[in-house]
């Protein structure tokens, strides 16, 4: 609704008063006025004529007139020229919210939005965004990754590692493949990305319905996957690895026995895991604030 509109609104009250006001002052101006309706006209009666004693004629004695007073009127007709102007209500017209564009492209526009960097339009996947959202909110909560529905593109370059005295190690430049993702959600607006949240929760919440066991909360699991993430351990480099022929695994017991996510985030390097926890202790007070 529009400020003009909605001082009309408030006026409303206002203008049926002054409406009543107008047609009042119109009936006072047009009804005779208590002089009007009381006064009388009598006129004064003529004396007789007297005749002569020798020429005496009685005359008949004229009958005095009788004069009636004007008729008070029962009711004064305005008539259509002189009719008060119709007070109308003010007509408001109804805001239909057009409804929210939930496609990839709208999505996707929406977080560049609130993530402010170049890359991160290229390093977003363009296609199942929300329900890409809600699968990853729920593994992480779990303890579980699922490479095939990341909200990412795959860093560019492989796992490299080194050998030295006949142990594997991984090669700092494995760490820097991560060094674009965190660049760019460092640029985030947390408002605003929380912004993008709540405009699309409803969905969101359809969604996590659908895979989500009973009674879990979205937010609720979201502060879980957060913490999970916050909860990696940090691991001092250099970080030795051994290949199983499959894939490789971390030499320290401890370390593997880790959750996926946070062995995922050890893969990042200390740097970089350090820089997204910042970011995600914003995230996460914000959404605690907004409960």
């Amino acid at each position: 609704m529009s400020e003009e509109k909605s001082q009309v609104q408030q006026m409303k009250p206002y203008l049926i008063a002054a409406g009543a006001l107008i047609v009042v002052l119109v009936v006072v101006l047009l009804w005779p006025s208590a002089d009007e309706q009381d006064a009388v006209v009598v006129e004064p009666i003529p004396a007789p004529v007297v005749a002569p004693v020798e020429e005496l004629v009685e005359e008949p004695t004229p009958e005095p007139q009788v004069f009636e007073p004007p008729q008070r009127p029962t009711s004064v007709v305005i008539g259509e020229e002189e009719a008060p102007p119709e007070t109308l209500e003010p007509v408001v017209e109804e805001v239909v919210e057009e409804p929210l564009d939930v496609s990839d492209v709208a999505v996707k526009s929406a977080l560049v939005g609130a993530i402010r960097s170049p890359q991160i339009s290229r390093l977003l996947v363009s296609e199942g965004l929300l329900q890409k959202f809600v699968i990853n909110v729920n593994n992480l909560a779990n303890e579980e990754i699922t490479l095939k529905d990341n909200l990412l593109v795959a860093p560019s370059g492989g796992f490299n590692v080194y050998n030295q005295a006949d142990r594997i190690w991984i090669d700092r430049s494995s760490f820097q493949r991560y060094n674009p993702y965190v660049d760019a959600l460092e640029t985030v607006d947390t408002d605003e990305l929380l912004a993008v949240y709540e405009s699309y929760k409803p969905m969101l919440v359809e969604k996590f319905a659908e895979i989500a066991r009973p009674g879990d909360e979205l937010d609720e699991t979201m502060i879980r996957a957060i913490d999970e993430l916050l909860d990696t351990p940090l691991v001092p480099v250099p970080i030795e690895v051994y290949s199983d022929s499959v894939m490789y695994k971390f030499a320290d017991p401890r370390v593997e026995a880790l959750s996926e996510p946070q062995k995922q985030m050890i893969r990042m390097g200390p740097d970089n895991m350090r820089r997204l926890k910042d970011v995600l202790r914003d995230v996460k007070e914000a959404l605690e604030a907004k409960q």
